[in-house]
């Protein structure tokens, strides 16, 4: 075994005596056995010695990556469709599925001047009005499977690390619609985009 195979099984070692005794495994002679075989037909069949508390650092590194590989999986947005009507289009997330009811929006972002009119909290939805003088805005977070009906007369589409925004204006309006996977927010009001950018990134 050359230096760095012993440096890695140490790690293991030192990594897995850091855990409580509850992790403490007892294999069977044959469930060690076949992982011996695996283990040593990955390394061409080189015969390779390891000790219980390897395996079992082995085992455990194998379940936390595959968390890792599943939070990772989660899309930062997920899909959706635009509809365009007579009077009005809408958004809607293409079969929204684990739907969470909406317990509370965190805003990290205001512009200076702007105070907290209004809140509405219902079951699927929160929103909140913000006023500064005669300009206004209105953010709302809602459930994924939630449809949002909107006017406009122009749409734009921009990602933003790795989340998709729907952009749309009207005659005195701008305004923004996106999902995280898990709910769907709107930023909208007489406000100008590049403030309505920053108050939607800072949405949770």
């Amino acid at each position: 075994m050359n230096n760095f195979n012993d440096a890695c099984t140490l790690s293991c070692d030192d990594w897995l005596n850091n855990f409580s005794e509850s992790y403490e495994c007892d294999f069977s002679k044959t469930f060690e056995k076949e992982m011996q075989r695996l283990v040593d037909k990955m390394r061409n069949d080189k015969y390779h010695k390891f000790t219980r508390k390897t395996m079992s650092a082995l085992i455990i590194a194998a379940v936390i990556l595959s968390f890792a590989t599943t939070a990772f999986a989660i899309p930062s947005s997920r899909k959706y469709i635009i509809e365009k009507f007579t009077d009005h289009f809408s958004y809607a997330v293409i079969e929204p599925d684990n739907i969470d009811i909406v317990e509370d929006i965190i805003v990290g972002y205001i512009p200076e001047g702007y105070e907290k009119r209004n809140e509405y909290i219902f079951e699927k939805e929160i929103s909140q009005e913000y006023q500064r003088d005669d300009e206004w805005f209105i953010i709302s977070k809602n459930t994924i499977d939630t449809e949002i009906n909107f006017d406009a007369l122009d749409t734009e589409s921009k990602t933003i690390d790795g989340t998709k925004y729907l952009f749309f204006v009207t005659d005195s309006t701008n305004g923004v619609i996106w999902n995280d996977s898990l709910y769907v927010y709107s930023v909208s009001g007489k406000i100008n985009k590049e403030e309505l950018i920053k108050i939607a990134i800072e949405i949770k």
